[in-house]
């Protein structure tokens, strides 16, 4: 009906003529090592869920057999699966790696079941080659984590978890996914200068904005200052390309050739 999670309670009822006498041990060892054990005894703090058992008999009266009634050997098992809960389920974009972000709650699912032993995460649905979440026998496991940063691909990546009880019953595999962008957004200046003019030329400059690493565009911004010091927004919303052409403060330019900065920045 399942893996045993611990031993109980040992009974046993019997009748024994006078000088005979019935003694009950048990190894967890294969035999090596035995220990005595009696009717009633509690065997729930035996580490080992495979135990052997035997009865010695003693007497001094061949002719007297004692009368053995009943043997219990109870134990509780689990075949039941560890809960796992996410809680989130979609992370990112970052265009470098977060920390301890991934909020993955781990539960043994209550009483009558086993504590969890360990769970991992891998990018392999096949679990090749898992990293470990936690390795500590414990009910539940709350605290958020991560992964490595080096192991994800640039876009979409998805992460399978599993989790193992001290039995080995396992979850079905449950996932995540984490979107990784560390490709710059991408700047086309079609036309790379503009006038002369005597007067505001309003909205005129063809420079256009795209999300190559799969993010939104998040905003742009121009300055006269190549430190950014004071920058205007070009445009403000979450957007994959921004192709309208637009214009710079008239007043914020100088008599000649001004040089117009413009940086973009995604969601990443």
């Amino acid at each position: 009906p399942g893996e045993v999670v611990r031993w109980d309670v040992f009974g046993s009822t019997f009748s024994t003529p006078p000088s005979t006498n019935i003694t009950y041990w048990y190894s967890t060892d294969a035999g090596n090592t035995w220990y005595q054990i009696y009717p009633g005894d509690d065997l729930s703090t035996v580490p080992i869920p495979k135990i052997r058992f035997r009865m010695n008999l003693s007497t001094s009266n061949t002719s007297k057999t004692p009368t053995l009634y009943e043997i219990n050997l109870t134990y509780i098992t689990d075949d039941l699966k560890p809960l796992v809960i996410v809680n989130v389920t979609a992370y990112g974009p970052f265009n470098s790696g977060p920390i301890d972000i991934i909020d993955v709650d781990f539960d043994y699912g209550g009483i009558g079941n086993t504590t969890l032993d360990h769970a991992e995460w891998d990018t392999d649905p096949l679990f090749g080659s898992p990293t470990a979440i936690f390795t500590i026998d414990t009910p539940s496991y709350n605290t958020d984590w991560g992964v490595t940063w080096l192991e994800l691909g640039e876009g979409v990546n998805t992460v399978y978890i599993r989790c193992y009880d001290l039995v080995g019953n396992v979850n079905d595999t449950e996932t995540i996914t984490i979107f990784k962008d560390t490709i710059m957004p991408g700047v086309t200046v079609n036309t790379l200068s503009f006038g002369p003019f005597n007067s505001d030329p309003g909205t005129m400059i063809d420079v256009d904005f795209d999300g190559l690493g799969g993010s939104n565009l998040d905003y742009a911004e121009w300055d006269t200052a190549p430190g950014f010091g004071s920058p205007t927004a070009i445009f403000t919303i979450d957007t994959p390309s921004y192709n309208t052409d637009w214009g710079v403060t008239w007043l914020e330019l100088g008599e000649g050739v001004n040089t117009v900065y413009i940086r973009c920045y995604d969601l990443a």
